[in-house]
């Protein structure tokens, strides 16, 4: 039997290959993410590190992938803060503004703003 040569997809076993390919899938991926910068440029890097044996006869090797994405990107938001009973508590409304209106209905509401 004739020993095959070593290559990118003989290599480390064949893992070059899926190592990569998972990686691009990523990548793809991140790029089609609108939650990511369009502009930040994504990065893999396939590494192959060769430890020689003793004698000089072969070496060991390790193959690994590095995949730099764009981050997500972070969401504004606001929170409005209440004392209640000696608690300070967080909402995502103004309550005070919440406290204006209570009771009104929407066409109230609606008539006091295009006054």
């Amino acid at each position: 039997m004739k020993a095959p040569k070593v290559d990118l997809f003989t290599i480390c076993r064949g893992a070059a290959h899926p190592l990569f390919q998972n990686a691009l899938e990523a990548v793809n991926a991140n790029i089609k993410d609108p939650n990511t910068l369009l502009d930040k440029h994504r990065k893999i890097s396939l590494t192959f590190e060769f430890v020689p044996y003793k004698d000089r006869s072969g070496a060991a090797v390790v193959c690994s992938v590095d995949t730099k994405l764009s981050p997500v990107n972070g969401v504004d938001s606001t929170i409005y803060l209440k004392k209640i009973d000696g608690v300070i508590e967080a909402f995502t409304q103004d309550t005070s503004q919440i406290d204006l209106f209570e009771g009104e209905t929407e066409a109230e509401q609606q008539q006091k703003e295009t006054v």
